[in-house]
C-alpha cells in the first residue's frame, strides 16, 4: 500500500504585493532615459535629466509600471514607463520650491 504525500505548496501573494508602484503622485522624478524605443522616431518631450512631478501612477495591461507626469501628456500613449524615471530625494524645501518654478 502506497501512501499519498501531500504536496507543499507556497502560500499564495496577495494581488497588492504584486502590483507595488515604485512611485507616488506628486512625488518628484529625474528622467534617466529619453530615448525613443522605435529608432525612427524622437524621444518627445522627456529631457534627459530633466525633473518632473508626478501626476498619477498606472500599470499597463502587461502590469508594467508607468507615470503621467505634470504638465506633460505623451499623446497618443496614455502614460510614460516608470523605467525612464528615478525618485529625487528632496534635501530641502528651499529646492523643492526651486523645482516648482
Amino acid at each position: 500500500m502506497t501512501r499519498k504525500v501531500a504536496a507543499r505548496r507556497r502560500p499564495r501573494q496577495k494581488n497588492t504585493d504584486l502590483l507595488k508602484h515604485p512611485f507616488l503622485p506628486g512625488q518628484i522624478v529625474i528622467c534617466i532615459d529619453n530615448s525613443p524605443r522605435i529608432p525612427q522616431s524622437t524621444s518627445g518631450p522627456l529631457k534627459l535629466c530633466g525633473l518632473y512631478r508626478v501626476a498619477t501612477s498606472l500599470f499597463s495591461l502587461t502590469r508594467k509600471p508607468g507615470v503621467t507626469l505634470v504638465g506633460l501628456n505623451p499623446a497618443p500613449y496614455l502614460g510614460w514607463n516608470a523605467r525612464r524615471f528615478k525618485p529625487v530625494e528632496a534635501a530641502d524645501t528651499s529646492f523643492v520650491k526651486f523645482i516648482e518654478k
